[in-house]
């Protein structure tokens, strides 16, 4: 936690809050004259805009709703994913912005409350309103992906997009597309052009199914 004089702009004192040898709440020394904003560095962020001491007293300073749970993004199994190192943002349910990002596999302790997860896989996985209760985990399981193997006889333009909403899931490499693409179960279309191919007519479109787990080879020019 971090206190900060509102006159100075001083961050002092900076500690860890913890229990004493009688497992009773933690007790420090702080100048009582200034006013004080108070940062608790937890996931998320709270604290007060204004802390005000009685000098020479025990004062207790009480934060509510401090109750904490642990999220844990996974996949069904723990056995190493095309993804490698794959990313989770984590948000309070129904802000735009993140305030804390893991790797998949791995645990966060956050306070209790509704969160939405963003999974970077291809395309994005969301998980809207994500329960967390207090001293439980709460795993959060999405499908495993699977393996697009393509190949190409030419260098070109293209994208692979979601076949029912069209959204753009992957902008392929402008030289030759041939390699692997890991991609969540779905059903997605290829569009590509060859660079030498001089016309939008000639471009090739081709309506695929990628399952967990499965490898699919495709061949752009069969």
């Amino acid at each position: 936690m971090t206190f900060t004089d509102l006159r100075s702009g001083s961050h002092h004192p900076q500690v860890v809050h913890t229990l004493s040898f009688n497992n009773l709440t933690d007790t420090f020394y702080l100048d009582p004259i200034p006013t004080y904003s108070l940062s608790l560095h937890t996931l998320p962020n709270r604290g007060m805009d204004s802390v005000q001491l009685s000098p020479g007293r025990h004062n207790i300073i009480s934060v509510p709703d401090m109750e904490q749970g642990v999220i844990s993004p996974q996949f069904p199994s723990s056995k190493r994913n095309a993804y490698n190192n794959l990313s989770v943002d984590v948000y309070e349910s129904g802000e735009c912005k993140s305030f804390y990002s893991i790797a998949i596999g791995e645990s966060v302790t956050v306070l209790t409350g509704t969160y939405d997860l963003v999974f970077h896989t291809s395309p994005l996985t969301y998980v809207y309103d994500v329960i967390v209760e207090k001293d439980l985990p709460t795993n959060i399981t999405i499908a495993s992906p699977g393996s697009l193997m393509l190949q190409s006889n030419a260098s070109g333009f293209g994208s692979i997009v979601d076949a029912i909403t069209l959204e753009h899931v992957i902008q392929l490499p402008s030289g030759n597309p041939s390699g692997r693409y890991t991609l969540q179960p779905g059903t997605y279309t290829i569009i590509f052009r060859a660079r030498r191919a001089r016309s939008s007519k000639y471009s090739i479109q081709s309506t695929f199914t990628i399952t967990s787990g499965s490898s699919l080879n495709l061949n752009l020019h069969d």
